[in-house]
């Protein structure tokens, strides 16, 4: 298992992304940095020879490195050296110290001996408490039936692209006592159930929902689509193996970044009707995959389009999570159904404070939902709408809304959410025009009552 994270972290890395490994214990993660540095040494992209650092290893010229204390007397441009700061080895001196430059590329520093040697470590490699307030494009973790459920969340949320889990489901704490054959193998989907249901004895459960309240859409999403994917990810990886696929094409998908995208799509558009088992293979087999530059996105557009056009009916508000992803409809396991109910509490509720934060603000953004409702019920539904706004935003990391054009879009997943925060749109004028309507007769809006607007500052036509 080690080996399949350590060879995909390796491709991210090959491919110029900023990657990182994950483990639990700092046993396996000197493990994961020492053969990361050796082969860098073997391929000429570092020079063996070094300084010695923390960890009782060792860091040369272009090795990446990261900091583990805020100093403020070490300063790199404009700012100053921090736990978690990301560097490489431009050049080591005698005496131990050495001068590193921000991954980012902003700044350099010359960091003393005795620093290194206490506050530098390898950054190949990490503990998932030590990866707490790191971003990277991706991440690669290990977990076994020992890691905590918090522990688990951090290395959910490092990646910014993608995080992937490596599960161990032969974990045998003590070999020379074990009872391999007599013992059944847990499957992977029963290792992070139990990982969901262990806590670490210092986080009480009061901080840790507290904690997952003020983690980001993006990252209580990533841990969201990670649990579903455990649950029914094996029946999908059936339903595309029958669905005409070639089984390089299926390989292609299944190591695209999109694939998480393309098995949501495929589980909306089964909700709303869509025979996964006829439609499927139809639009597969329809038109090659030859010219195709991602076969998951492809598929994804072709499901989409064909959707689209045969009018199979969306998914009620009721039924997607914060207005703007449907909840699965085939989980069975109550203790995964638990978890999702846990992250679908906290997404809710992360959008309705940043929609209530907008709201007083007076974000420009919250006058496309249009005027707020003086009474109570009406003003918790416009609310709830405005809600679904907030959850895109914050889902799809957009520090300005109102500001992004339309074509920042990024994919699929996000134009068709970017959609349902239209419907939101909608809803809420409704809302405002029932309000301002006569009491003495009943009253359905318009589509002219609506006051469509040809832009909103959401950035989104209607």
């Amino acid at each position: 298992m080690l080996d399949a994270l350590y060879t995909a972290w390796k491709a991210d890395t090959d491919r110029g992304l900023h990657s990182l490994m994950l483990a639990s214990d700092t046993a396996t993660v000197n493990e994961l940095n020492a053969r990361a540095r050796a082969e860098r040494v073997a391929s000429g992209v570092v020079i063996e020879e070094g300084v010695d650092i923390a960890g009782a290893m060792t860091a040369g010229v272009n090795d990446l490195v990261v900091t583990r204390e805020n100093n403020r007397r070490l300063t790199a441009d404009t700012s100053w050296v921090k736990n978690g700061d990301a560097w490489t080895v431009a050049a080591t001196h005698e005496g131990g110290s050495m001068t590193v430059t921000r991954v980012s590329g902003n700044g350099t520093v010359v960091l003393p001996a005795s620093y290194v040697a206490e506050h530098v470590e390898l950054a190949y490699a990490t503990t998932a408490h030590r990866a707490q307030g790191r971003t990277v494009d991706t991440a690669h973790a290990f977990v076994s039936p020992t890691t905590t459920r918090e522990v688990l969340y951090v290395a959910l949320t490092r990646g910014s692209e993608s995080n992937h889990l490596y599960v161990d489901t032969h974990y045998d704490p003590d070999p020379s006592t074990g009872h391999d054959g007599l013992t059944e193998t847990p499957s992977a989907l029963e290792v992070l159930t139990g990982v969901l249901h262990h806590e670490g004895s210092d986080v009480s459960a009061t901080d840790m929902i507290r904690r997952s309240q003020t983690q980001s859409i993006a990252a209580l999403v990533a841990e969201y689509d990670t649990i579903v994917t455990m649950a029914d990810g094996p029946r999908w990886d059936d339903v595309l193996s029958h669905s005409g696929l070639s089984i390089t094409e299926l390989a292609q998908a299944k190591a695209s970044t999109a694939y998480g995208a393309l098995l949501a799509q495929l589980r909306d558009a089964e909700n709303r009707g869509f025979d996964v088992d006829t439609e499927l293979p139809m639009l597969v087999t329809g038109r090659s995959f030859d010219d195709a530059d991602d076969v998951a996105n492809v598929l994804h557009y072709r499901i989409d389009r064909y959707v689209t056009g045969v009018g199979y009916p969306s998914p009620p508000a009721s039924e997607l999570v914060a207005g703007i992803f449907p909840r699965p409809s085939r989980i069975v396991d109550p203790d995964v159904a638990l978890a999702l109910n846990d992250r679908a509490g906290a997404i809710e509720q992360r959008a309705r404070e940043l929609a209530t934060i907008a709201i007083e603000r007076g974000d420009v953004w919250v006058q496309d939902f249009g005027d707020i409702p003086e009474t109570g019920q009406l003003y918790e539904q416009w609310t709830l709408e405005v809600a679904a706004g907030a959850a895109y935003f914050d889902r799809w990391l957009i520090d300005e809304p109102g500001t992004f054009p339309d074509d920042a879009m990024v994919n699929l997943e996000q134009e068709t959410q970017r959609i349902r925060v239209l419907d939101a749109v909608r809803r809420a004028r409704a809302l405002t025009v029932i309000e301002d309507a006569p009491i003495a007769r009943a009253y359905v809006p318009s589509s002219d009552d609506l006051l469509e607007p040809r832009s909103l500052n959401l950035g989104l036509d209607l």
